[in-house]
């Protein structure tokens, strides 16, 4: 049985996304109270999906926030960063999305090069 945190990170993606998965790993070195983290779909579902998520309680009164991938809605900032979405409680990845967090430019520019040769 899993238990629920008061505080919730809606995210990207499925229960198997590697949003979620990897958003599971970094909060497991938490030392308090892990967040709940509750995928949702698509960034076009999050206001549905946290309305019928909280249905019959106060959306403002909870404690949650919208980790996504940025996908090019806002530009990075000159500082590897999460950015944040307007005023929201939407926290977005520096990079396009969090699947190129795990490519290497050198790696692949080498790859280019040898391939090349």
């Amino acid at each position: 049985m899993s238990v629920v945190s008061s505080k919730i990170i809606f995210c990207e993606g499925k229960q198997t996304s590697l949003d979620n998965q990897l958003l599971g790993r970094v909060l497991e070195t938490l030392p308090a109270e892990r967040p709940t983290i509750v995928p949702c779909g698509s960034k076009f579902n999050f206001s549905s999906f946290a309305q019928g998520y909280f249905s019959g309680q106060k959306i403002g009164s909870q404690k949650y926030l919208v980790f996504r991938d940025r996908d090019f809605d806002a530009k990075p900032s000159e500082e590897v960063r999460l950015i944040q979405l307007g005023s929201q409680s939407v926290w977005l990845t520096h990079r396009a999305c969090i699947e190129n967090y795990f490519l290497d430019p050198d790696l692949i520019h080498d790859y280019w090069r040898e391939k090349s040769m």
